[in-house]
């Protein structure tokens, strides 16, 4: 028997297929636990009928539920994953946290407002739960091996770190989270940014056109996010005293990212980091490679290996609860990303220099569309 009973929560179909409505992640995190030895997927919980049926059919889930709360009292559940959108994040963790499971395991971003980030994490915290979300490009072996380089000294000491993507919320909280994987998880001290609406979008998970955050952490290097459509010349670039490192945009075409050090005498050299198990540990590229054959034609298996990535942060978090330490996607390193997205629109709306920590409650580029501020039309 399974050390820990596994409820769901989420049940969309996979993005791409018939029905789908959204990306249908749960299906992803769902081969992720079914993998592991340690867990069981007892019940599943979805609002619409015909995505749970389907998706309790699937992976072989004996109980569905349209009702999470339902769920809750009558499955004696040790993990949840919520795999649904960020509106719904703060009071399906909370639900879960106060029913006494041990692990809530979160899409991201955490929540759209600051103040639900930090409520999730406070009630975790008094009821002893341990809360990761799902930021698994630290599983990902490209930017593991950008860090590895980093750490080697390959590009001499670290002075500042880029990254591009389409908006600061929804992809940003992963680039702000990776930022920070290369720093060793730095606090930040203080943030500056503006954000533009025009080109964006409205509704309960708005965000904006275009966007750039300007921060340093306490150690002195400085970070960079551009917010902005593509295409782009790089997801992350790494800059050192002795050169830079470049990973390339969702790494789909190319198995390598690239370095310019003094050895390579100022030009660019390509390195191998292709999912493979030169690259990644034979347990979880085993795990990768099972999962990638899960879903035939979903579209991010042919083209980027997560799936082996979102396996690892799940096996990660078992272990976490195995061993009685901090998973690697803890909610401490997801409430510093959350903070840098929030800071920013902070500073937007202020229109200067936010230093940290950050003591507001709301999301700030709502609010300003709320208060008609700001404006999605040109």
């Amino acid at each position: 028997m399974a050390q820990f009973r596994v409820g769901m929560i989420g049940c969309g179909r996979p993005w791409r297929m018939e029905g789908a409505k959204g990306t249908g992640i749960g299906n992803v995190h769902a081969n992720g636990y079914t993998a592991s030895p340690d867990c069981e997927i007892v019940a599943a919980a979805d609002l619409d009928q015909s995505n749970l049926d389907s998706f309790c059919r699937t992976h072989h889930i004996a109980h569905g539920y349209t009702s999470h709360k339902e769920m809750l009292e009558k499955e004696n559940l040790d993990i949840v994953g919520v795999t649904l959108g960020p509106s719904l994040h703060a009071q399906l963790v909370i639900d879960a946290a106060r029913a006494g499971v041990k692990a809530v395991h979160c899409e991201k971003p955490m929540a759209m407002t600051w103040g639900d980030a930090r409520k999730m994490a406070a009630v975790c915290e008094e009821n002893g739960v341990q809360l990761t979300f799902n930021h698994q490009r630290r599983y990902s072996a490209p930017y593991a091996k950008a860090k590895e380089l980093l750490d080697a000294g390959a590009i001499g000491k670290l002075t500042r770190v880029d990254a591009c993507c389409p908006d600061l919320l929804h992809w940003g909280t992963h680039w702000f989270d990776i930022m920070m994987f290369y720093n060793h998880d730095e606090p930040a001290a203080w943030v500056m940014g503006q954000m533009e609406a025009r080109g964006g979008y409205g509704g309960r998970e708005a965000a904006e056109g275009q966007g750039v955050s300007y921060f340093l952490w306490k150690n002195g290097v400085y970070g960079l996010m551009m917010g902005q459509k593509p295409p782009y010349e790089f997801a992350n670039r790494l800059i050192g005293t002795e050169g830079m490192i470049e990973v390339p945009w969702l790494f789909t075409d190319q198995g390598e990212i690239r370095m310019m050090n003094k050895e390579s005498k100022g030009e660019w050299q390509s390195i191998d980091c292709w999912w493979n198990d030169k690259n990644y540990s034979p347990e979880i590229f085993a795990t990768a490679a099972l999962l990638d054959k899960t879903i035939p034609g979903h579209f991010w298996t042919q083209h980027y290996a997560w799936t082996g990535s979102i396996a690892a942060g799940i096996f990660d978090l078992v272990d976490a609860l195995k061993n009685g330490r901090e998973p690697e996607m803890s909610v401490r390193k997801s409430l510093q990303a959350t903070e840098l997205v929030f800071a920013t629109m902070e500073s937007s709306r202020r229109r200067g220099r936010v230093d940290l920590p950050l003591e507001i409650e709301d999301n700030p580029f709502m609010s300003m569309l709320e208060a008609g501020d700001i404006s999605l039309e040109g």
